[in-house]
């Protein structure tokens, strides 16, 4: 990937594509508007799906690339958190195909503030870890503290979940014990009552036996007197 270097320093790449057994997920990049506007950069890096996390300036992308749009500022007090689940959605379900690139204005805070996110929930990442991780890769990154705030929120949310999903799993593996006792239980009660009905029988046989036995002596006794 022959790249000028002043366009490496627009855009990351944040998760690369991998295989996983038979299913192939394509990358993640972040990038800023530049990048979402330059179409030779796009097609350099194969990415067909843009999710731009942008107020202003209007992008618009030709009809050959997916593109999906949340017109919102870099505000403290405007609410990405709300939007988590579609932006997630929309890298999830185009990582099976292409390459996505999340972008804002400058590439440092909506755009950051939404891979993080990402990062937290596919990965079952804390904030401290994802952001450490993230830095790494784009040292430029600075959500403001609003945004912050809410991948904190965020962070609790996905704890609660595990948490009731750990709860759901422990519950469900009890009642699956439980169940697997009470029919080891009913096995063997089973088991006991065909082998009773078993040795009925076979004194039922005995019976018969006993009481042919009985009627032949009688008769016998009859014809001798």
């Amino acid at each position: 990937m022959n790249l000028d270097p002043n366009e490496l320093s627009k855009w990351n790449c944040i998760l690369e594509p991998k295989t996983n057994g038979i299913n192939t997920y394509s990358g993640l990049y972040i990038g800023d508007i530049d990048c979402a506007k330059d179409q030779y950069l796009l097609q350099k890096l194969q990415i067909r799906a843009v999710l731009s996390v942008i107020d202003y300036p209007e992008i618009n992308l030709p009809e050959s690339y997916i593109h999906s749009k949340i017109s919102i500022p870099d505000s403290e007090d405007q609410s990405l958190l709300d939007h988590f689940p579609m932006c997630f959605d929309f890298i999830d379900e185009n990582r099976k195909h292409t390459n996505v690139m999340v972008h804002c204005y400058a590439g440092i805070s909506r755009s950051a503030t939404i891979i993080l996110g990402y990062l937290m929930q596919h990965f079952e990442w804390n904030f401290d870890r994802a952001y450490q991780i993230l830095w790494c890769l784009r040292k430029q990154i600075q959500p403001n503290e609003g945004f912050i705030k809410q991948l904190r929120v965020y962070e609790q949310i996905q704890k609660k979940q595990q948490n009731i999903e750990n709860f759901d799993y422990k519950k469900t593996n009890n009642n699956q014990q439980q169940e697997n006792r009470q029919n080891q239980f009913l096995k063997q009660i089973e088991q006991e009552i065909e082998e009773r009905q078993k040795n009925l029988e076979i004194l039922k046989q005995k019976y018969k036996q006993i009481q042919n036995t009985k009627l032949i002596s009688q008769e016998q006794s009859k014809i001798v007197l």
